[in-house]
């Protein structure tokens, strides 16, 4: 939580859902404006005053003019639905991070939810075993007071089987410095996870059968787009674990002198 004496101001022009709202809330002054009517060029500069950034949708167009009058204006995050509708080259010559949701298919939007919801039910049971691990001697003292991310990152996953959600599984890990190994057999990891397999032997390691995770997802479940989108603007603003680099940034010629 950032205090609010340091706090940006941000803008937001579409719903979010409850869990985008939280997450800007922790970091940002939130002020939601323009939801149900297309504001007059004059009714969003005036609304963009002082924000240093936005979180909008295809209806609000950010032109070179008007991204010229918004001198504290630092991110610009597009959640969709359709493409974005700011100047990119504008952005870019005014230091600002521009980051916009790919247009992924329906089918890669179903299996990013499903590895989402592997990887919610995976995290509690890798905290688990960071105890365990440090007890092996391979890592430093661990401590109760660990988050679960960061406990995380001291485990080591095997991944038994294949899924189309596999993929998207491996790059939250990859984010979260998980290491993970693939296939039945090799090196020993502290946490093995059955995609499509019957359970085995798996040598002392915690098993987690993704199968029970998965039970009761519907089908059409999506992943929260404004979710995504809001922790663009969380990353573009220089915080969260992804601070000043966006998962989604379109203009990464773009870089931070405090940290490259």
């Amino acid at each position: 939580m950032v205090p609010a004496s340091s706090r940006h101001s941000v803008l937001v022009t579409q719903p979010l859902s409850d869990a985008a709202r939280r997450r800007l809330d922790m970091f940002f002054d939130v002020q939601a404006l323009w939801e149900d009517r297309v504001p007059s060029r004059d009714e969003l500069a005036a609304s963009l005053q002082g924000k240093a950034g936005v979180l909008t949708d295809s209806r609000i167009t950010l032109d070179a003019d008007l991204i010229a009058r918004l001198p504290q204006l630092r991110a610009v995050c597009h959640a969709g639905p359709g493409p974005h509708a700011f100047d990119l080259p504008a952005c870019t010559r005014a230091g600002i991070r521009a980051t916009s949701l790919p247009a992924d298919d329906a089918a890669q939007l179903r299996e990013a939810a499903r590895a989402q919801r592997v990887w919610r039910g995976l995290l509690p049971v890798l905290q688990e075993a960071a105890p365990r691990a440090d007890a092996e001697g391979r890592y430093g003292r661990w401590s109760p007071s660990r988050t679960i991310a960061a406990a995380a990152q001291r485990t080591t996953l095997r991944l038994v089987g294949d899924a189309p959600w596999v993929r998207p599984l491996l790059t939250l890990a990859a984010d979260a410095r998980v290491r993970v190994l693939q296939g039945a057999a090799g090196e020993q990891a502290d946490v093995v996870l059955l995609c499509d397999a019957p359970s085995r032997s798996s040598g002392g390691a915690r098993v987690v059968d993704a199968g029970e995770l998965l039970s009761g997802v519907r089908e059409e479940q999506t992943p929260d787009r404004t979710r995504t989108a809001a922790e663009d603007l969380v990353a573009a603003l220089g915080f969260g674990r992804h601070g000043w680099h966006p998962p989604n940034l379109l203009n990464s010629e773009i870089l931070c002198e405090s940290c490259c």
